[in-house]
């Protein structure tokens, strides 16, 4: 008697509800960073920053989903990637340039809005951007967190402005930068210490009338530990 061949299960044609969720999610950035933009035209600063820190919310979450519910391989013609750097260059880089120059917190002049949009472009296209070992390659374009302290500590414009291209000039540069929810070597300092920051920086745009002095200052050791930490790793892992 012949062998029957091997049945092979037909593949499950059920709809992913849930890729098709998590994509929404990551989608939704830019709809608030719409809000935020509108809040900045009504002169709603604090509104505005609020909006911001939700957008770093989803972009700092929606990774980790991604990768349990495997959305790649489930639903493999949506692209994933392209859709979450479409949504971090609008909140990430024109969004928050856009709320500078509202606010005069840098000049209004071409050469300084433009230079921060134009290198910010080439980096989100530069391919290297993002390491195989999971580092950004250059300043990575964290244009809102820089304009949520520019904002705060009320420097003079000059400064500002010059500080904003100082650093859209380091985005070329080759410099490891860690990518706090990859990044392996202190990955679970970096990722306890960010969420502490992270209760900070929203404190600071939605309560600011009720924090101590010391607050905002303090609120500096998380920048300091990334930028620290990137150095260190960017010298031990290149040498």
């Amino acid at each position: 008697m012949p062998l029957k061949p091997k049945e092979h299960p037909e593949p499950s044609r059920a709809i992913p509800w849930d890729c098709w969720l998590l994509h929404l999610y990551t989608a939704s950035g830019a709809f608030f960073g719409v809000q935020a933009i509108l809040a900045v035209i009504r002169g709603e600063m604090y509104l505005a920053f609020q909006f911001m820190m939700l957008t770093i919310f989803i972009d700092g979450t929606d990774g980790t989903i991604a990768r349990a519910i495997k959305v790649s391989e489930r639903l493999p013609h949506i692209d994933g990637r392209t859709l979450d750097d479409i949504v971090d260059f609008f909140t990430y880089v024109i969004v928050p340039v856009f709320a500078m120059v509202q606010f005069g917190i840098i000049s209004d002049h071409w050469l300084v809005w433009s230079g921060v949009i134009l290198a910010s472009c080439f980096g989100f296209a530069n391919v290297n951007a993002k390491t195989e070992d999971d580092y950004f390659l250059g300043f990575p374009s964290y244009w809102n967190l820089v304009a949520l302290y520019l904002f705060c500590f009320g420097w003079p414009v000059w400064f500002n402005s010059l500080l904003v291209l100082v650093l859209a000039a380091l985005v070329f540069a080759p410099i490891r930068f860690i990518y706090p929810s990859k990044t392996r070597p202190y990955k679970i300092p970096t990722l306890v210490l960010g969420m502490l920051w992270g209760v900070q920086t929203v404190a600071l745009v939605v309560c600011p009338d009720i924090l101590p002095d010391w607050w905002l200052p303090s609120s500096l050791f998380y920048p300091i530990y990334y930028v620290s930490l990137s150095l260190y790793l960017h010298k031990t892992t290149t040498t």
